[in-house]
């Protein structure tokens, strides 16, 4: 099985101050061990990569993964250790809008992947612009050691919900987020209600942890696990891990 991770990296540039801001010139066009893919984005030297279509496009590989900070939807909706309500958090990519529906069309166009972490929340959401599960899927990870716990808690105040693939598995669906984005949960991995006071066990109660993404270029298939720090594991492999997924 081969396996090859292609990342587009968006490189966001650092201005000293703001006089010298409009002076800002990049030299990365002359960088000899990048592959220059336009004003903002550059990509490792092992491919030959290039902008058609208003994407970024490969030869020679066999699947794309995107990676960026966190997924395109608000799905953390109770933080910190008083698990306060926030019914949209501006600090997600879930808004604004209108940059989160053309970067989803983006990903969409280049059939790919996208592998994100930050809201330390672990989830795989398959998103949508204008119907529910039009664009891609997306896979979060969670914090290797979360100190601020999110939870995805919709069954908890009542919010509607439709086609639950899983009607084992609380808190999946196809949802609105509190900004109106379409998004199915097909998997979360909640934080415990309990903290228990060892290292590791509190570490576990707030859902820490870490992901891997299995990917079977030969049958364009990806399996991908989010493992909390006591080896409990929630997971979407299609039976083919073995271990048991936590409720939702």
């Amino acid at each position: 099985m081969q396996r090859m991770f292609m990342v587009i990296s968006v490189i966001l540039a650092w201005f000293p101050n703001a006089s010298s801001a409009s002076e800002f010139a990049s030299d990365w066009k002359g960088q000899h061990d990048r592959v220059w893919l336009g004003a903002s984005y550059w990509a490792n030297p092992m491919e030959d990569w290039r902008i058609a279509d208003g994407r970024a496009d490969w030869r020679g590989a066999d699947m794309k993964v995107v990676c960026s900070q966190t997924i395109f939807c608000n799905l953390a909706n109770y933080h910190g250790g008083n698990q306060q309500f926030i019914f949209a958090d501006l600090d997600s990519n879930g808004w604004p809008q209108t940059g989160r529906n053309r970067a989803l069309a983006a990903m969409r166009r280049g059939f790919a992947f996208h592998y994100a972490g930050d809201q330390h929340l672990a989830s795989i959401v398959h998103h949508g612009i204008d119907a529910w599960n039009d664009a891609g899927y997306s896979f979060c990870v969670p914090s290797i050691a979360a100190g601020y716990p999110r939870s995805w808690l919709p069954d908890k105040e009542g919010r509607p919900v439709q086609h639950r693939l899983h009607p084992e598995l609380p808190n999946t669906g196809e949802y609105r987020d509190g900004f109106g984005n379409l998004m199915t949960v097909h998997a979360v991995g909640n934080p415990e209600q309990e903290r228990r006071k060892p290292v590791l066990e509190l570490l576990h109660d707030k859902a820490s942890g870490y992901g891997i993404d299995w990917q079977d270029n030969s049958r364009h298939q990806r399996d991908v696990c989010s493992i909390r720090q006591s080896r409990t594991v929630c997971c979407r492999c299609a039976g083919t891990c073995g271990r048991r997924k936590l409720p939702g």
